[in-house]
């Protein structure tokens, strides 16, 4: 994957229900029915994190989208890089994410065989 230079991902860690509203309803994960601090990290290819941050926040893109890292993309990475991401962080700006529909697009279909790929191996490394 050329240009690629990390993987994206959000893990959640359960904490006891806030006493207050606000942080409540902010932490709280509708799908797991658990309150939880969610960690953006990006690993390098080799394993090693480059970005670590976390926070309270609704879900994975709301996190990402009010992160340093999606403000000021241009200190992080030149153009031709990017960092490959789930589709919860839908593919924005430099993170990219697997083609849902590839079709018969060899590049395409590639792209996806090797992103599967990777992000098997680094999703490992957060268990």
């Amino acid at each position: 994957m050329k240009g690629c230079n990390g993987i994206a991902d959000v893990k959640e860690y359960q904490i006891e229900k806030p006493m207050y509203k606000i942080k409540e309803r902010e932490s709280f994960n509708g799908k797991k029915k658990i309150n939880s601090y969610r960690m953006l990290s990006v690993c390098n290819l080799t394993g090693r994190y480059i970005y670590v941050l976390v926070r309270l926040g609704k879900n994975d893109r709301e996190i990402f989208t009010s992160s340093p890292l999606y403000f000021r993309k241009v200190i992080f990475f030149s153009e031709d890089e990017f960092v490959a991401s789930d589709s919860g962080f839908e593919g924005d700006g430099r993170f990219q994410c697997s083609y849902n529909n590839p079709g018969n697009n060899p590049d395409r279909i590639l792209f996806n065989l090797v992103f599967c790929e990777i992000c098997t191996g680094v999703e490992n490394t957060y268990s």
